[in-house]
């Protein structure tokens, strides 16, 4: 068969581009290694309706969709203790003829569902099938080289979506591997509650979700942190961190999984629910300096594979729903022009510059070499703000005016005022391109 595009993966990010295409009226051919789309995918569990509204309108109304995220919950811990700070507003929840501003769901489900939309307007879907090269010839891409008996295929066009490891490309020096602290593993469990005990425990009615995001001692030295989101019979808790972090501080990924699970603000939302999937994947974190190389003749690249990923903000997905509807966008434009020179294709990266994508990896470019380097920060201001929370929250009789004199000196023994100025200078700077 011919086909005008064929599109590496079946994720966030090939899904898009293939719903974009095969709406389009372009033939696409989609490639996924699993059994089915989302067999091998994960992420903590939240999705953006703003992404995905452009590419499936009204998609809440049939996609399988969790629970919309109305309230968000920051925890900083020491070793002792939690400071939390919540966020809920009605802006957030869904309306009758809108959706809420975020969901949670499960891959496994909604991958499929999205790969489904794709064929329903004419996108063919190839699963467990591994996808071992591209076919390049006289310096341009034209197909790809897979694991099926007489398994070339060709196309004009080939679009990765591979995800984090993107070998294929990589192969054909599209980027590189990235190295241990350039990259994140992160752990989940998804475990089994009664819908009522879920909404019972988080405070939560039928319509609404928690997600609770936990930072400082909780990851027992390891650049990251621990998350726990609810679904409708079902909460997600993992912990990610740098793959170099978890060599460095001697500890396994499950070991701090298990930590996290049984930390004392944790426990209680787990208790009594029955684990029903357990897995590990890994997340891009090498920034805008990192990216791969975007376009080539008759190549994309997109999503994880492209390293698009704002781990600060818990963004991955809306990236990967962009970028693939973007170059699913150039795609057309290259078919109709009949044109895959990277001259044309060059296309999808002003528009990735124009968008929030490349603006925002730009942005925070230098966050986590700062943070790299800092890794004090992590552990000494978690506890100064313990010191300062339960200095300001006790009440001994002490008159509240010397109180807080005591909590300034407390804090200023702990960290002196020039290194507090120059820390809190340095983080707005780099957060602040």
């Amino acid at each position: 068969m011919n086909f005008d595009v064929i599109i590496i993966g079946a994720g966030a990010a090939g899904n898009a581009a293939a719903i974009t295409l095969a709406k389009g009226g372009a033939k696409v051919l989609q490639i996924e290694r699993g059994k089915f789309p989302g067999e091998k995918n994960l992420m903590g569990g939240i999705i953006y309706s703003s992404s995905l509204e452009e590419l499936v309108p009204d998609f809440w109304k049939n996609a399988p969709i969790e629970r919309p995220i109305t309230e968000q919950n920051y925890w900083v811990s020491d070793k002792k203790t939690v400071t939390k700070l919540g966020y809920s507003d009605d802006a957030f929840k869904a309306k009758t003829e809108a959706p809420a501003h975020a969901y949670t769901v499960l891959r496994s489900e909604f991958d499929k569902w999205m790969a489904g939309e794709a064929k329903k307007h004419g996108a063919m879907l190839l699963p467990a099938t591994v996808v071992l090269d591209l076919i390049v010839e006289e310096g341009k891409v034209v197909g790809v080289v897979t694991d099926r008996p007489n398994g070339e295929i060709r196309a004009p066009l080939v679009i990765s979506g591979e995800g984090v490891n993107a070998f294929v490309s990589w192969k054909r020096n599209f980027g590189n591997k990235p190295k241990p602290d350039e990259v994140a593993l992160v752990v989940k469990e998804v475990i089994e509650l009664p819908e009522d005990v879920i909404e019972d425990r988080f405070q939560i009615s039928a319509n609404e979700g928690a997600s609770y995001e936990i930072f400082g001692d909780i990851t027992k030295g390891c650049l990251g942190y621990a998350f726990l989101y609810t679904n409708r019979k079902t909460v997600s808790i993992g912990v990610g961190s740098l793959v170099a972090d978890f060599a460095n501080n001697e500890i396994a990924s499950y070991e701090l999984l298990e930590h996290v699970k049984n930390h004392k603000s944790i426990k209680p939302f787990l208790k009594g629910g029955k684990t029903i999937e357990y897995a590990g994947h890994l997340i891009p974190e090498g920034g805008y300096k990192k990216l791969p190389t975007l376009v080539a003749d008759g190549f994309l690249m997109s999503g994880d594979a492209a390293l698009m990923v704002n781990a600060v903000h818990r963004e991955g997905s809306n990236f990967a729903f962009v970028s693939g509807r973007l170059a699913g966008e150039v795609a057309l434009e290259a078919i109709k022009n009949k044109d895959f020179s990277s001259n044309f294709l060059n296309a999808y990266r002003k528009k990735l510059e124009d968008s929030f994508i490349l603006k925002d990896l730009r942005s925070y470019e230098d966050v986590f070499p700062f943070f790299r380097k800092r890794r004090d920060i992590l552990n000494d201001y978690p506890q100064l703000i313990s010191y300062a929370a339960k200095s300001l929250l006790t009440v001994d009789g002490t008159p509240k005016g010397k109180k807080k004199k005591n909590m300034v000196k407390g804090v200023l023994k702990m960290k002196s005022p020039a290194r507090i100025v120059k820390d809190l200078y340095n983080l707005l700077k780099v957060l602040g391109k």
